[in-house]
């Protein structure tokens, strides 16, 4: 009895079949997930400007109480910064979130 042997052939690569699937699935992942994660960084935007604006506000008062300011003076950034109140890390958040002082009201420019 003669024996054939049989010749097993390995593959080194992918199908176009599983190529074009995967591709597939991943860009139907990219689709779903990708409108959740702007809202969710647009939600955090937001929240961090009303956090923000709070924390300045809550500076300006803090002047005011320790200096005794019954004056109702205008307070400026500078003012804040050179006693300590705000940092210019601070300073420059509120530049980009357009927030200013106005009295002793931490405002958005414009309104």
């Amino acid at each position: 009895m003669i024996k054939k042997q049989r010749h097993v052939r390995t593959r080194k690569g992918f199908t176009l079949i599983e190529v074009v699937t995967t591709l597939f699935i991943v860009g139907l992942l990219v689709v779903l997930i990708y409108p959740n994660v702007f809202s969710i960084r647009k939600m955090a935007e937001e929240k961090q400007q009303t956090v923000l604006l709070n924390t300045l506000q809550n500076q300006v008062n803090m002047y005011r109480i320790t200096h005794n300011d019954t004056d109702r003076q205008d307070i400026t950034l500078s003012t804040l910064m050179n006693s300590g109140y705000l940092t210019s890390a601070q300073v420059q958040q509120m530049g980009r979130a357009h927030f200013e002082i106005k009295g002793d009201r931490v405002v958005i420019q414009g309104k």
